[in-house]
């Protein structure tokens, strides 16, 4: 964290290291019950990485989710890499002023107006929040469905 050069606050820290943690938790779920549901090892792979795929195309990170129809727009919201992108950059460019190179010393680039750019909702702190509660309700409705076809 501190080598990449991010911010150095605690709660920007604290904020990132749980960030990792859930969407770990949240991609481990997807193949716990991945594999409690599919016998076959290479069909499970498979199916994982479909999911997968879709998942981050359709996430903002590669497609902007603007341009997205509506008939396929439904995938981001059951797309771990969007929670997971999102949380990331709203506790980087929140509170980020970004200065020009060059010899005016201006600090004109709000972090803010970057996330504005992205389509990233960030005037509030639920909207840093609803991320990881997004990301634990997937991971609540993946061990679920594990348990379910465990039975």
């Amino acid at each position: 964290y501190f080598m990449i050069g991010f911010q150095r606050t605690v709660a920007k820290f604290f904020i990132f290291f749980f960030g990792i943690y859930i969407t770990s938790l949240s991609a481990s779920s997807l193949c716990f019950v991945v594999s409690a549901s599919v016998e076959v090892y290479g069909v499970a792979n498979l199916t994982a990485a479909m999911f997968c795929v879709l998942t981050l195309i359709f996430s903002g990170f590669l497609v902007e989710i603007t341009s997205v129809t509506s008939f396929l727009s439904w995938i981001k919201w059951i797309s771990i890499f969007r929670y997971a992108s999102n949380i990331f950059a709203i506790n980087e460019f929140t509170g980020l002023k970004l200065c020009l190179p060059n010899d005016t010393n201006t600090c004109d680039i709000d972090g803010l107006d970057i996330l504005k750019e992205q389509n990233i909702d960030s005037s509030t702190n639920w909207d840093l929040w609803k991320n990881f509660v997004a990301l634990g309700g997937i991971l609540f409705c993946f061990l679920t469905l594990t348990y379910i076809q465990l039975l």
